[in-house]
């Protein structure tokens, strides 16, 4: 029978705290939703979509990716998209949904009447 080594440097130290991370299969399933940004609460890093559903309220991670078109906008820029159409990334546990990946659409380009006038 073999005795077991003992690293001398190790003793009296206490065990590193054993980090666990959810796998792939058990995170939440990522979802995603479209409708309208009715509500942006930049304090409590919240934004309410209107979907053909009813409402949804989504807490927008730190870090969110956040982009419109080839732009990428900062969450304090959401206020300025309120009636814009979105759609958000998200993840749901516990009853609280968190967009990580939000998207605003482009902007609606008007073209003037003379300019359809002379196309």
């Amino acid at each position: 029978m073999t005795t077991p080594r003992i690293d001398a440097r190790t003793l009296g130290r206490p065990a590193a705290p054993l980090q666990l991370r959810a796998t792939p299969s058990q995170q939440a399933a990522e979802e995603s939703a479209v409708g309208t940004l009715e509500r942006v609460d930049a304090a409590k890093h919240q934004i309410t979509v209107a979907t053909t559903g009813g409402r949804l309220l989504f807490h927008v991670q730190s870090g969110a990716t956040i982009r419109q078109g080839s732009k990428t906008l900062k969450q304090s820029d959401l206020v300025s998209h309120t009636g814009e159409r979105v759609k958000v990334r998200y993840r749901e546990a516990g009853g609280e949904r968190t967009a990580h990946w939000i998207v605003v659409a482009a902007p609606v380009r008007r073209v003037s009447a003379a300019a359809q006038r002379a196309e």
